[in-house]
C-alpha cells in the first residue's frame, strides 16, 4: 500500500506552493547572455503570486564571473526582507565545477556533500536548507550509502531539514529510501525527487519513477515543465551560445519533430481556451491528481513577465487532458536531452 505523501512546509508550517522558481539562467548563459539581470523582480513577481518555493545549485553558475544563482537569490531575499521561515529554499550539491567554462564532474564523497552545505548556506545568507538534493549520481552509485549517511547528518545537525534526488530512477529510489530509514531508525527519509518532466518528456509516467515515488511516499519535482520553452507558446530560436544547440534533441531531424509535436498540441489547444503553457502546467496538474502523486513544477526564468504568463495552470475536463495525454503517447521518440557525454557521465534515461 502506498505511503502518505511527505508533508513539506515551510519552518513557519506554511504549505508549500503547487510551483516552485528556478534559477539555473540567473547566472549561467544557457539560453544565450543577457544584458539586464531581472533575477530580483522574479523574485518580487512569484511572492507577489503567493509562491514560495525556489531552487537553485551550487554549480548555477556563470562561465567567467559574476554571482552565483545561489548568491543572487539569497541577495534578493534579503533586500526584499522577507521572512526566511516563510519560504521554502531547495539546493543541489554534487556537481563540482571545474576550469574551463562548463567543465564539471560528479562529486559524491561524503567531504564534498558536507562543504558543499556550508558554502551553499553562506551564499545563500541563510542557517538552513529546507531542502537539499544531491544532484547527480557519481557512476555505479558507489558512493551512495556513505553520500545519504552524510545528507542524515546535515539534517540531523538542523542545516538541512528534508533530503532529494535528482534524475535517479525507480530503483535508486526504493534503495535510498530503504538505507535512509535504516541509518536513521525512520528518523530521515527520502523526500523529494527532481527530473525532468513535460508534455515532450513524459518518461517518469512509464519507467517506474512515478510509481516509485508514490509507494514510498516521495514528492517529485518536474524541472522544465514547459520543455526549455518549447511549450511557452513564443516562438523559440536556437542561437550558437544557447545551450540547447549542443542537445540532440534539438538539433536536425528531432528538432523537427520537436516542433511538429508543439503544432499538435496548439492545435488541440485552440479548442480548449488555453494557451499552450497553461495546458502544459494544467496536464501536469491533471497527472497529478489523477496519479495521486505530488508534482511540482520547477518554472526556471529570469524574465517576470515570463513568469506572470508561465504560472496559471489550465483548467479543463478530465476527457480535455486525456485527449492531450493520448496525443502525448503517439510523439516520436526524440532526440537524446542532454549532450550524449552526459547521458553517459550522468546515467540518465532519456
Amino acid at each position: 500500500m502506498p505511503e502518505p505523501q511527505r508533508v513539506l512546509t515551510t519552518a513557519s508550517g506554511r504549505d508549500v506552493h503547487d510551483l516552485c522558481v528556478g534559477t539555473m539562467n540567473w547566472s549561467a548563459p544557457v539560453y544565450g547572455r543577457r544584458s539586464t539581470d531581472s533575477s530580483a523582480l522574479v523574485v518580487q513577481a512569484a511572492l507577489d503570486a503567493g509562491i514560495n518555493q525556489f531552487d537553485t545549485a551550487d554549480c548555477y553558475a556563470p562561465v567567467d564571473s559574476g554571482p552565483t544563482s545561489e548568491q543572487l537569490l539569497g541577495q534578493h531575499l534579503r533586500q526584499l526582507q522577507v521572512d526566511r521561515a516563510g519560504v521554502f529554499i531547495a539546493s543541489k550539491c554534487g556537481i563540482r565545477l571545474t576550469s574551463g567554462g562548463w567543465g564539471r564532474v560528479v562529486d559524491n564523497s561524503p567531504e564534498y556533500i558536507v562543504s558543499s552545505c556550508e558554502a551553499s548556506l553562506d551564499a545563500l545568507q541563510t542557517d538552513y536548507l529546507d531542502l537539499f538534493y544531491l544532484h547527480r549520481l557519481d557512476v555505479g552509485r558507489a558512493h551512495l550509502k556513505a553520500s545519504l549517511d552524510a545528507l542524515a547528518g546535515l539534517k540531523r545537525a538542523g542545516k538541512i531539514r528534508h533530503i532529494g534526488l535528482s534524475e535517479v530512477d525507480a530503483g535508486t529510489i526504493m534503495e535510498a529510501d530503504r538505507i535512509l530509514t535504516d541509518l536513521s531508525a525512520g528518523v530521515c527519509r527520502l523526500d523529494a525527487v527532481q527530473s525532468e518532466f513535460s508534455m515532450l518528456r513524459a518518461t517518469p509516467l512509464n519507467d517506474g519513477v512515478f510509481d516509485a515515488c508514490r509507494e514510498r511516499g516521495v514528492r517529485f519535482y518536474a524541472y522544465s515543465p514547459l520543455s526549455r520553452g518549447f511549450l511557452s507558446g513564443a516562438t523559440q530560436h536556437i542561437g550558437e551560445e544557447d545551450c540547447r544547440s549542443g542537445i540532440p534533441r534539438y538539433q536536425g531531424g528531432s528538432l523537427e519533430a520537436v516542433r511538429r509535436a508543439v503544432g499538435q498540441l496548439e492545435t488541440a489547444c485552440k479548442a480548449t481556451g488555453m494557451t499552450l503553457n497553461q495546458a502544459a502546467l494544467g496536464w501536469i496538474r491533471w497527472v497529478s491528481q489523477s496519479r495521486q502523486q505530488y508534482i511540482h513544477p520547477v518554472i526556471g526564468t529570469s524574465n517576470p513577465g515570463h513568469l506572470k504568463s508561465n504560472i496559471r495552470f489550465g483548467a479543463a475536463a478530465d476527457s480535455v487532458f486525456a485527449q492531450f495525454d493520448a496525443l502525448i503517447k503517439l510523439q516520436p521518440r526524440f532526440g537524446e536531452r542532454y549532450p550524449e557525454v552526459d547521458m553517459q557521465e550522468f546515467q540518465l534515461s532519456n
